[in-house]
């Protein structure tokens, strides 16, 4: 019953969305602003306010950090293995490693500076940019934050 309160509200909010737009009570446009709002502000917003207030029992951090960061790499390197086995070309492979870690990071997307050992990939129009270590360091600060604020 519980998931169904949960999912309920979000397809009614799609709903709500669609019926706005074919009704015309807002234009086909404004999903652009709408988009940045909710990608750039609210949800990491919303995030962080989850964490802040999220009871955690007593954890060492650094087994968490362990457990994020150790398994974001054992798939990085399972999805390449993956597509060397497949017969796929060094980007398919990157491609299929970024898709494989991709759901655990994809909401935070804050715009944060380029720390050196960031990934970053520029080839005529594509650009490519994983930030390794301005996530480590932001999840270190935002441990060390947390930890003083539970004080």
């Amino acid at each position: 019953m519980s998931a169904v309160l949960i999912v309920v509200p979000v397809f009614a909010l799609i709903a709500a969305g669609y019926a706005a737009v074919a009704l015309r009570f807002i234009s086909p446009t404004a999903h652009k602003g709408i988009s940045e709002f909710a990608f750039s502000i609210a949800i990491p917003a919303l995030l962080f306010r989850i964490v802040v207030v999220a009871e955690f029992p007593a954890v060492n951090a650094f087994a968490v950090w362990g457990a994020y960061y150790g398994a974001t790499a054992a798939t990085w390197i399972v999805a390449l293995l993956a597509s060397s086995v497949l017969r796929q070309s060094r980007p398919d492979g990157v491609v299929l490693a970024i898709g494989s870690i991709y759901g655990n990071i994809v909401m935070l997307g804050l715009p944060l500076g380029r720390l050196p050992g960031d990934i970053v990939v520029r080839r005529g129009n594509f650009s490519f940019y994983f930030p390794i270590v301005t996530s480590i360091v932001l999840s270190i600060l935002l441990t060390l934050i947390l930890t003083l604020f539970r004080r």
